[in-house]
């Protein structure tokens, strides 16, 4: 089962309103310890809210893609209230799907961003989001292969 599937299981065993409470709960404990000087804490916490922006994006069908001029100013919880702003106007039609992908899109870039502004390398990034989708793939009963 690859990435995107895995996402879409989740979401059918555990319903979309219950991963986008643990979307917005991966997203506070990101921005309480946002200042804290434990690197290793913070990638893990990182990868929590990576994983949830992209099961959000794959529950919606946004493809990831952003713009970097876009990007400049955007800070995390600037980013993030701007996403949860455009996922409840989205869910009560006060905005369309291109708003949503853009405030989606600009958060999920504004995390990985994240790795330059924290010393953090990609590659253990990368690795930490495998090892917890491989626990997620657990939890649901599944094989996860990453592509």
């Amino acid at each position: 089962m690859n990435t995107e599937e895995l996402y879409k299981k989740a979401i059918e065993k555990w319903g979309y309103e219950a991963q986008c409470m643990v979307f917005h709960e991966e997203m506070a404990e990101l921005l309480e310890i946002e200042n804290c000087k434990n690197a290793d804490g913070f990638a893990s916490e990182l990868a929590d809210a990576v994983i949830m922006t992209e099961q959000m994006m794959e529950y919606y069908g946004i493809q990831p893609s952003f713009n970097l001029n876009s990007l400049i100013g955007l800070t995390l919880s600037g980013s993030y209230y701007a996403t949860s702003i455009a996922l409840s106007h989205f869910r009560r039609g006060r905005c369309n799907i291109d708003n949503l992908s853009v405030q989606l899109n600009n958060l999920h870039a504004v995390l990985f961003l994240q790795t330059t502004t924290r010393c953090i390398q990609t590659d253990s990034l990368l690795l930490m989001i495998h090892k917890k989708l491989q626990r997620l793939a657990e939890m649901l009963g599944v094989t996860y292969e990453d592509e």
